[in-house]
Parts: structure tokens; C-alpha cells; sequence
């Protein structure tokens, strides 16, 4: 079985990396492994070659125009089986397309829970993929357990959104009040500069446009504090591997409830995630340090600050324990790809 794939953005195949997060290819590397065991061959979709594919997947939303000539050559050309995998928030690309599900054969959804959704005909729901199998979890256990002197680090870059179904407000807010400790390290790009909204109307347009671009990033600056970080990291693992706490935050916190690789990026690397997002059931609430938008920033370094190193030493344990328990199935690499592939055989 041929079956394409597309994304908004460019795929990599081989590499690990997806070009913004470090291992954020994984799951389509796993995909790709489990596909040559079911004889199953997966390649970038490409439209001149239509009528080679047995099925086709477009992982998060498409322009209209590529959807439009997907359907197009589904009518003239060869009838196939299209399947819609939505892993990403849908912030920066909404989801129109899901206005017409009859498009799609199965529409796979990221999703730690939704009775509404569960109920749709064709609709499969998932949890985006973000650990990698328990031998590989063993492999890493001594850089897990390790003992570590620095407290406290967060590490993403400066976004920013319109609207009020993300974080980004509270994180900017809650970010520039951390950064005000000595012990609270900020790593990541353009923190010292106003960020436009990703869900600005017209977005691509502005940011191609010079004196719009300039515009718009005076006009939201007013929204906006500039904040000094540290800069960009090669590794965003190897440096969360040297803090005792790492802050997690969920960029999307709407309905479908999701959970990215937010949480368990510091765990797998055993540092203690300062999470802020919706409650999961399946991760243990002692692996994690939970925090709202009411949560003081003084309060908290305060409060890590005074977490003794036996106290430490046991909570990476507890999260070595989940990492390699079977509650950690749903968020592996493997459970994922193994999902699809059933929905592609059927």
C-alpha cells in the first residue's frame, strides 16, 4: 500500500527534528517504521503522481487550494481514501475543512477527552505522540535520576495570540514576572521584541508587507513587555537536563482538550515540570507541579526554592515510574502510529 502524506508545513522524513521542535519528527519516523512492517509505504503526497496512492493523510489543516485539487483529481482521475489527522491546536490554522467531514474518510483528532467528539461517526480520537518506547526510557535513566544545581528554566520563543482560548497573555505576563529571579533562566527567540498575533487576520500578508510588519509590531508592543532571555539553545533536552524545574505551558486550553509535548519534555529528561494546562488522567499528579493563573510567581521560586533534594531525588523517581508504566502507552510514539495504521487497513 502507497499512502501520501501532506502537512501545512514541509515534511521531514529522515531527520528527527520537524524544524521547530527537537524531537517533534518522531512520531512520523515511528509511523514510517510501523508502516514497512504492514508492507505499507508512505511518502510526501505529490498531486501529478495521484493516481499511484492507495490512501492519502493530511496531517492538520491544508490551504483551500490544496484541498480543492485533492478533490479534483479524486473526481477525474482516481477515487481515494483521504483521512485528516489533527495534531496541532487550531489556533494559527482553524479548521474549516471539518465543516465538511464528508471529505474525509476518518478524522483523527488530538484529544485527551470529548464526549461530543466521540460521538461523530468518523471521528478517531488520540493523544499527540511524545514518548518514545521504555527500553529507550531505560537507556536514559541515569540522566533522569541525576541530582542537578540550577532551579528553574523555561524555553520556547516569543509567541503571541489574539485570542483567549490560548496562554500566550498569561505566559507573557507570568514569564517577565519570573525573570525577574536570579535563579529563573529564560532561553528562546525574540523575547526582546513585540510578537504579531498568529491569528492576526491576513497574517501572511502583513508579514510580507515591510511597513505592516512595522505597524503592526509598534501597535502590539503597547501589549506586549520586552523581555531579556538568554538566547536561543541547540539542544532544548540537554539544557532542561541541568534544571531541577522546567515550566511547561499549554498553548491551547479550549475544547478539544489537548496535551502536547509540553509536559513531557522535562520528564524525559528528569526535570520536575511546573505545569500549567488541563488535568490528565492518566499522568500521575506527584510527577508534576501544577500552576494557574492565579499562581504568584514570587510565591512559587519561593516554594521550589524550598523542595530539599531528598524531596527531589523522589519525585524523579516517580517520574521515571510513569515514564516506563503502562499509563505512558497512550503518549508513546509507537501507540500512535499503531492507531493509524489500523485506520489505514481497514
Amino acid at each position: 500500500m502507497l499512502v501520501g502524506i501532506k502537512d501545512y508545513f514541509p515534511l521531514n522524513l529522515s531527520g528527527e527534528s520537524d524544524g521547530l521542535r527537537e524531537n517533534g519528527n518522531l512520531e512520523l519516523l515511528e509511523l514510517i517504521k510501523k508502516g514497512k512492517e504492514k508492507n505499507i509505504i508512505f511518502e510526501i503526497y505529490d498531486k501529478k503522481k495521484h493516481f499511484r496512492y492507495d490512501r492519502v493523510i493530511f496531517f492538520n489543516e491544508q490551504r483551500i487550494t490544496t484541498i480543492l485539487n485533492f478533490l479534483l483529481r479524486n473526481l477525474f482521475i482516481k477515487k481515494i481514501d483521504l483521512f485528516y489527522v489533527a495534531d496541532e491546536t487550531p489556533i494559527s490554522r482553524p479548521r474549516y475543512s471539518l465543516l465538511f467531514p464528508i471529505i474525509y474518510k476518518k478524522i483523527l483528532i488530538n484529544c485527551i477527552g470529548s464526549k461530543k467528539l466521540s460521538k461523530k461517526r468518523n471521528y478517531i480520537l488520540f493523544t499527540s505522540a511524545s514518548i518514545p518506547d521504555k527500553d529507550e526510557i531505560i537507556k536514559n535513566k541515569n540522566s533522569i535520576l541525576k541530582t542537578r544545581k540550577k532551579l528553574f528554566c523555561f524555553i520556547a520563543s516569543n509567541k503571541f495570540y489574539l485570542s483567549k482560548k490560548t496562554t500566550y497573555i498569561f505566559r507573557n505576563k507570568f514569564v517577565k514576572s519570573l525573570c525577574k529571579n536570579r535563579n529563573f533562566s529564560l532561553y528562546g527567540k525574540f523575547w526582546e521584541e513585540p510578537a504579531i498575533p498568529g491569528d492576526l487576520p491576513f497574517l501572511s500578508i502583513v508579514i510580507r508587507v515591510n511597513f505592516l510588519k512595522k505597524f503592526f509590531q509598534k501597535f502590539y508592543s503597547n501589549f506586549q513587555k520586552s523581555i531579556i532571555s538568554k538566547g536561543s539553545v541547540k539542544s532544548k533536552l540537554k539544557t532542561m537536563n541541568k534544571y531541577k524545574f522546567s515550566l511547561a505551558i499549554e498553548p491551547y486550553i479550549a475544547e478539544p482538550k489537548m496535551v502536547l509535548e509540553k509536559i513531557f519534555d522535562p520528564m524525559l529528561v528528569g526535570s520536575i515540570p511546573v505545569y500549567y494546562g488541563n488535568k490528565i488522567q492518566e499522568i500521575p499528579e506527584d510527577t508534576y507541579i501544577r500552576i494557574d493563573n492565579k499562581t504568584n510567581p514570587n510565591e512559587l521560586i519561593n516554594y521550589l526554592e524550598s523542595i530539599n533534594e531528598e524531596e527531589l531525588i523522589n519525585y524523579r523517581k516517580r517520574i521515571y515510574k510513569f515514564l516506563i508504566s503502562n499509563k505512558a502507552n497512550r503518549f508513546r510514539f509507537r501507540y500512535l502510529a499503531n492507531q493509524i495504521i489500523d485506520v489505514l487497513t481497514y
